[in-house]
């Protein structure tokens, strides 16, 4: 996904007066914003369709991966924490970001899957 962002960041110009530096900036939180929407979209899809699907063990493995996942998170991420929210110095890059975010490939069917989808967002 870093890839498909910066290969669109590169063709970013600035609005105005605006700098080279701050439309880019813009345009990597307006493409960061809208691909974490459609992270949290296809999670929700994800969680709501498993809800649905019957048996005990069903609710186990998915507590378990869960479990798995936020372990692996905090240890592979220990310095994160809650940043304050910045002001966008160019919106129109900022929202050609976010357009770029919705044509972001967040893992489609691929060749060799079995026809899975990844992520439905």
């Amino acid at each position: 996904m870093s890839l498909q962002m910066l290969n669109e960041v590169a063709r970013v110009t600035p609005t105005g007066r605006k700098t080279l530096s701050t439309a880019r900036k813009s345009f990597m939180a307006g493409f960061a914003s809208r691909v974490g929407e459609k992270l949290r979209e296809a999670n929700k899809a994800a969680t709501s369709s498993a809800a649905h699907v019957e048996g005990r063990s069903t609710d186990l493995v998915l507590r378990d991966r869960k479990a798995a996942v936020d372990d692996y998170f905090d240890r592979m991420t220990p310095n994160t924490g809650n940043i304050k929210a910045r002001k966008v110095g160019d919106t129109a890059a900022y929202y050609a970001g976010r357009e770029a975010g919705d044509r972001a490939d967040l893992g489609g069917t691929r060749v060799g899957s079995g026809g899975q989808r990844a992520l439905n967002a």
